[in-house]
């Protein structure tokens, strides 16, 4: 029984393969709360000079977390109701970093997400988020693949 699992979400099919394993456990009555997470990148000043100003800076992070929540709601469409507690959260900065802050801090017992995300250029120049989080995360850590089409 798992008290608390934690899905990484970014919109991708992997990370919707993650949130249908999530949805094998909540059927089984093996999980009583979800955490549907999203990490959205920050706006760090100094990094784009394109005249942003601090006005441009906060319509960023209302688009950014408008974003996050959008790909949540998607996610939330493969879970199948139960009697589990959903908590969805968006959460602005680095992905791996994010998800093994906020499963720490909150006590999560399983992270599960997807082998690749939307941003497979930036996995291969920096190592992917998969990668990172299977290293820091101090709970167990379940990295679904989609299943290879035909």
């Amino acid at each position: 029984m798992f008290e608390k699992i934690l899905i990484a979400t970014d919109g991708s099919e992997e990370s919707l393969e993650a949130a249908r394993m999530a949805n094998n456990y909540i059927e089984r009555g093996l999980v009583k709360e979800l955490v549907v997470l999203n990490i959205e990148p920050t706006f760090v000043a100094g990094t784009i000079d394109m005249g942003m100003t601090v006005g441009n800076v906060e319509n960023w992070n209302v688009m950014a977390q408008e974003y996050g929540d959008s790909i949540i709601d998607e996610t939330c469409e493969v879970i199948k109701p139960a009697d589990v507690t959903i908590t969805k959260k968006v959460v602005m900065g680095d992905p791996a970093s994010s998800i093994c802050d906020y499963a720490n801090a909150n006590n999560c017992d399983l992270i599960i997400m997807g082998s690749r995300g939307n941003s497979q250029l930036k996995g291969l120049l920096l190592g992917s988020v998969s990668t990172k989080v299977l290293h820091y995360a101090k709970c167990p850590v379940l990295v679904v693949k989609t299943k290879e089409k035909k």
